[in-house]
């Protein structure tokens, strides 16, 4: 992910970004990057069983909730 800095005055930022007072006569550094966006593990985790179809990854786990505290124990 690329990140772009500007340094610019407050005072000439003002119009596009609220600036509190305080900053309106020092330089400012801002920073530009994308937002990253959420990745849809539905997608993948589908693909998976396409790829397996007999896998049955979960039929051992004859308790789920004893199953996930031991797994945060774990953490």
């Amino acid at each position: 992910m690329q990140t772009l800095k500007v340094k610019k005055t407050g005072k000439s930022i003002q119009r596009c970004i609220e600036i509190p007072d305080a900053y309106l006569d020092k330089e400012l550094e801002i920073t530009i990057r994308p937002i990253s966006t959420k990745k849809n593990y539905r997608d993948d985790i589908n693909a998976i069983y396409l790829r397996y179809p007999d896998s049955k990854p979960f039929q051992e786990i004859v308790d789920p909730s004893q199953w996930e505290r031991e797994i945060r124990r774990e953490w």
